[in-house]
């Protein structure tokens, strides 16, 4: 929980560093969301690859789009409800500049691996599908 509180404070101040100081809690609920449904889709993938057949049901854009509302739910009660980010916030504020610098690229690197990992797994199943593998 206590990686997760890390990455929902990041991404809070990347939001904030970029423009979006109002919302900014809201707009890190859903980035995280749609980067944790995305390393999820992701492994699913890979995990065809090697033979596991990993089946959620999620075969209409419907039912994605309901996990997805559910996982905002989700992280929403966690992290936002009666205020509770203020205290994650208030945890990791005394950071000093090096814990900073180093969070932010942590949080920057796993966004650039998430997007990279969708990419890969999307790429190998072209090939998959195709014959190629």
């Amino acid at each position: 929980m206590k990686l997760l509180s890390y990455l929902f404070y990041r991404l809070y101040q990347l939001m904030i560093s970029v423009g979006n100081g109002l919302v900014a809690e809201y707009y890190a609920i859903f980035l995280m969301a749609m980067t944790l449904g995305l390393n999820v889709y992701s492994i699913i993938s890979i995990s065809y690859l090697f033979g596991y057949k990993i089946d959620l049901g999620l075969d209409t854009g419907l039912k994605i789009g309901m996990c997805f509302f559910v996982l905002v739910l989700i992280l929403y009660f966690t992290f936002l409800h009666k205020k509770k980010y203020l205290e994650i916030v208030k945890t990791y504020e005394g950071e000093n500049p090096q814990d900073k610098t180093k969070g932010r690229l942590i949080i920057i690197g796993y966004l650039i691996l998430s997007f990279l990992l969708l990419i890969t797994s999307m790429y190998l199943m072209a090939k998959k599908n195709r014959g190629e593998l």
